[in-house]
């Protein structure tokens, strides 16, 4: 047998003896600098042949903040761990046991976070600021659907074709202040129509509603707004009301005329459109002209930025190419077409990329915050 094979490789040797003397002469004759090129070409192709095995992880520990129902949680979270550990593996992770846990509070997730039991988690920002000098980091902040406008292009904030097309999944939203039907809201509006700014005195002889002092768009940011333009605060407004019964209770005084002035999301009036014209016994405002005809914005707030994912930069496992990997899964599985159901539940629509300095801009709302409840 082994006689075979040899005089087969003779004969193979022999008829081909040409074509390899030729080929050893046409190396011998290359430059040394292309010969390196085409050895380092050959090795660049074996390499690139090769099987890239997934990095192996033990365990990955996430955590959610009390955002939805612990039966909510539960009929969702299997789903969503099978998907995000598909996800991994194509990004390069197979990791053994993968957790979800629904946190009791705010604070226990945070803790979860600063002491390693969980590896990442969905912080509210405010937890976030709280405790960012304790090693946290963010790792991608959450989208929501809002307008992709400029803030002082009151115009085109006024004009429900423009909206619709500029409507994006953003990292950020604003507060508004509306004017509505009422004559005083009318005069405000025209005013400012007319190229003329709204002076303190403008402002502080309408009625204003707002809604809990706590709320970023019913409240702060507005106040913030108004600290910025005229050194005043909402709570130095003349007239004004906190509305208990929070954005419905506040727009149907709106529509009643009951308040000249309102503070909310940047798009309220979308929340509001299919209710402004119904019946009253159907639950409607009753209103006779569409909500953007009525109610208009007469100034935005600065950027307020989304809830964030986080870790903590201590967490020696979470090394720079299994963040990548995990932000990069968690972007996939909030852009893919059907859409994965817990994040639909937490009122997710998607990730950007981020970091604390994304964040910086909270501070005035998070000192604001601090010294009405201090």
């Amino acid at each position: 047998m082994e006689l075979k094979y040899w005089l087969k490789q003779e004969k193979y040797l022999r008829m081909n003896k040409n074509r390899i003397a030729y080929g050893f002469y046409f190396y011998g004759k290359i430059q040394p600098m292309k010969k390196a090129i085409i050895v380092l070409c050959v090795l660049l192709i074996l390499q690139a042949c090769q099987v890239i095995l997934p990095t192996k992880i033990d365990k990955l520990n996430i955590v959610i903040s009390p955002s939805i129902s612990e039966e909510t949680f539960l009929s969702y979270k299997n789903d969503f761990l099978s998907s995000l550990k598909s996800e991994l593996l194509k990004n390069g992770y197979d990791v053994n046991e993968l957790n979800i846990l629904l946190a009791s509070s705010n604070n226990q997730a945070t803790e979860m976070i600063i002491t390693q039991v969980a590896d990442i988690g969905f912080l509210t920002k405010l937890s976030y600021f709280d405790n960012r000098d304790r090693s946290l980091e963010v790792l991608l902040s959450q989208l929501e659907f809002s307008y992709h406008l400029d803030t002082d292009d009151l115009n085109a904030w006024n004009d429900v074709n423009v909206l619709d097309t500029n409507k994006a999944l953003l990292d950020r939203h604003y507060a508004g202040v509306y004017v509505g039907s009422s004559s005083k809201g009318k005069e405000l509006y025209s005013k400012l129509s007319q190229g003329e700014k709204l002076s303190w005195i403008d402002l502080n002889s309408a009625k204003w509603c707002h809604i809990l002092v706590s709320s970023q768009e019913g409240y702060i940011y507005p106040s913030l707004w108004l600290i910025d333009n005229y050194s005043r605060r909402i709570a130095e407004l003349f007239s004004r009301e906190r509305v208990i019964k929070g954005y419905p209770e506040m727009m149907l005084k709106l529509a009643k005329q009951e308040c000249d002035i309102v503070v909310g999301p940047d798009t309220i009036r979308e929340e509001y459109a299919s209710v402004w014209m119904k019946p009253i016994e159907q639950d409607g405002f009753n209103r006779s002209a569409s909500i953007y005809s009525e109610v208009k914005v007469i100034a935005l707030s600065d950027p307020i930025l989304h809830d964030p994912i986080v870790y903590s930069s201590l967490n020696t496992k979470l090394d720079e190419g299994l963040l990548k990997g995990i932000r990069k899964s968690f972007i996939d599985i909030s852009s893919a077409e059907s859409k994965n159901p817990l994040l639909e539940a937490m009122d997710v629509k998607g990730f950007i990329e981020s970091n604390n300095e994304s964040y910086d801009s909270f501070k005035p709302a998070y000192d604001y915050l601090k010294r009405i409840f201090n």
